[in-house]
C-alpha cells in the first residue's frame, strides 16, 4: 500500500510539473503572438490614431487580458486571486525582462566562442536594452502594483 501512495504521490508532482511547463510554454508562445498581433492592430486598426493614443489604447488592453488571464487561472486551479496575481505577476516579469536578456547574453556568448576558435574576425555585441512596447508597459502596469498588493495582503502574516 506504501508503494502505491508512494508512486501515486509521485505521479502528481510529475503532472504538477508538466502543467507548470506547459503553462510556461503558453505564456511564451503568447509573449510571441501578442508581439505580433500588436503590431498588426497598430497598422491596421489603430492607424488613424496618434502614437500615444495608439500606446495608451494597447496597454489598458494588455493589462485587460491580463487581468483576465489571471482570473481564469484563479478560478481554475481554485486560488484566491491575490495568490494568483502574485504568481502571474512574477512569472511575467520574469518573461518579459529575463527572457530577452539571456537570449541576448546567449548571443554574447556565441559570437565570443565563434571569435575564440577564429570563426569571425570581429566581434559585434551589443547591450542589452529594455524594449518599452505596450506589452512590457502593460505588464509592468499589473505587476509592480499586483505584488505590492500581495505584500499588504499578507503583511499581518509577516508581522505575527
Amino acid at each position: 500500500m506504501e508503494g502505491f501512495m508512494l508512486a501515486n504521490g509521485i505521479f502528481f508532482v510529475i503532472l504538477k510539473v508538466l502543467f507548470w511547463l506547459l503553462m510556461l510554454a503558453a505564456a511564451v508562445a503568447l509573449l510571441r503572438f501578442w508581439g505580433r498581433l500588436s503590431d498588426w492592430v497598430t497598422d491596421r486598426l489603430l492607424c488613424k490614431m496618434s502614437k500615444p493614443m495608439q500606446m495608451i489604447t494597447l496597454v489598458a488592453t494588455t493589462v485587460s487580458l491580463e487581468l483576465l488571464a489571471v482570473f481564469g487561472v484563479s478560478s481554475l486551479l481554485h486560488m484566491s486571486f491575490p495568490d494568483a496575481l502574485f504568481m502571474s505577476s512574477l512569472l511575467l516579469i520574469v518573461l518579459v525582462w529575463c527572457v530577452p536578456f539571456f537570449l541576448n547574453h546567449q548571443s554574447r556568448i556565441n559570437q565570443v566562442d565563434d571569435r575564440y576558435f577564429g570563426l569571425t574576425e570581429t566581434l559585434t555585441s551589443d547591450v542589452y536594452r529594455f524594449r518599452r512596447n505596450a506589452f512590457t508597459i502593460g505588464t509592468l502596469l499589473l505587476a509592480v502594483p499586483s505584488i505590492l498588493l500581495s505584500l499588504v495582503y499578507y503583511l499581518p502574516y509577516f508581522l505575527h
